[in-house]
């Protein structure tokens, strides 16, 4: 009987701790998904500085991209995905160069 009630609460106590570590995760992921999206406030297409919300934006990967016009949300949807890579990446590191200018 012992044994029988000493495996019960083992069983019990794995079972609370699957459960604990899923919610955990869960919670962990969507924290992540909105505290790793960061904000690209330069045009992709054209450079332009966006301000406020712009013409519109995308999330593409781990960004926020802001376009200056509608027109250049358009282009931009019209590029291949190693365009658009390459179009963000300029973006990203002009922003940080006018951060960096202050």
């Amino acid at each position: 009987m012992k044994q029988v009630l000493a495996l019960i609460i083992g069983v019990t106590c794995l079972f609370g701790i699957d459960v604990a570590s899923r919610q955990h995760d869960k919670q962990g992921q969507q924290g992540q998904a909105v505290s790793t999206v960061t904000e690209v406030k330069v045009c992709p297409m054209d450079g332009m500085t966006v301000e406020g919300e712009g013409e519109g934006s995308e999330v593409f990967g781990k960004y926020k991209v802001y376009f200056c016009c509608p027109g250049c949300k358009e282009s931009f949807n019209l590029l291949s995905l190693e365009e658009k890579q390459k179009r963000v990446a300029a973006a990203v590191e002009k922003q940080k160069e006018i951060k960096r200018k202050g």
